[in-house]
């Protein structure tokens, strides 16, 4: 992810970091085979617009679909944080 010099990385707010645990790299949880297949399985239906009326297959495309949405919203956020902070250290000459 791109940052001004000097500002800390998003380290505290990693999505890979469980809650309660200490904000370290080592402490960093990745997915497992199943919930790749999962998200490749969701990928696929969404890529030819059909899903299986199935109720596991409704309950992890909420789950991802929200997930997506919740990622999307963090990078927003950040990139207008870093705009911010690029546009904060310009100077203007009047």
């Amino acid at each position: 992810m791109p940052r001004v010099p000097g500002q800390p990385t998003p380290c505290y707010r990693c999505p890979k970091i469980p809650a309660g645990v200490k904000p370290v790299p080592w402490q960093a949880v990745e997915w497992s085979e199943k919930n790749w297949h999962a998200y490749r399985f969701h990928q696929r239906c969404k890529a030819v617009g059909r899903f299986p009326a199935d109720a596991i297959v409704v309950k992890n495309a909420g789950l991802i679909e929200a997930t997506l949405q919740e990622m999307r919203d963090q990078w927003q956020q950040a990139n207008v944080g870093l705009l911010s902070s690029y546009l904060g250290m310009l100077t203007f000459k009047a």
